[in-house]
Order: C-alpha cells, then structure tokens, then sequence
C-alpha cells in the first residue's frame, strides 16, 4: 500500500516483467526448483501482497531464468571484453 497525494491508501501497481525477473533471481539464489512459482502457499502470499498479481508457471520461470543468464553472460563478455590484458582460466583436476 502506497499514500497518495490525498493521504489515502492504495494499493500499488506492480511491474509484471520487474515481478518475474524477481522470481527468477530468488529462485537462483535460493536453489529453488522451477516449480517454486507454482506452489499453493507462495501463490497465497503473492495474491495477499497484491491482489492483481499475474501467477506465472514453472515453465515462464524457465524462460526468465534462461533469459538472464544470457543476459548476465552478455554483461561478462562485454566486461571482460573492455579489459586491457589477458585472462588464463584453469583448473587442476
């Protein structure tokens, strides 16, 4: 809930795509399975905060979750891109 210039409440509305990409770095955090977006309870809590809510499926979550790591792999070529020297990536089995 959000006062507005009357100081009333209301309620606020929500990004859906800011909403999913959310969800999906939860779920990256946390470890959580792709069927996180669909369970019963955290549907409940979602629909509590905001009764407006878009439910998305497990297989949105996949597609959000793909979509930023191409994303964040994007950003490490850029990056890595712009510096002057070298890099070696190694490892010792």
């Amino acid at each position: 809930m959000m006062v507005n210039a009357e100081a009333k409440l209301q309620a606020r509305k929500i990004d859906h795509m800011v909403f999913r990409e959310k969800v999906a770095k939860c779920i990256i955090q946390h470890y959580l399975p792709f069927a996180y977006a669909e369970y019963e309870k955290v549907r409940s809590v979602w629909k509590y905060l905001n009764a407006d809510v878009k439910f998305i499926t497990r297989n949105t979550t996949v597609t959000d979750v793909l979509k930023l790591y191409e994303n964040e792999t994007e950003n490490l070529k850029r990056e890595l891109a712009q510096l002057p020297g070298r890099i070696s990536f190694t490892s010792d089995l």
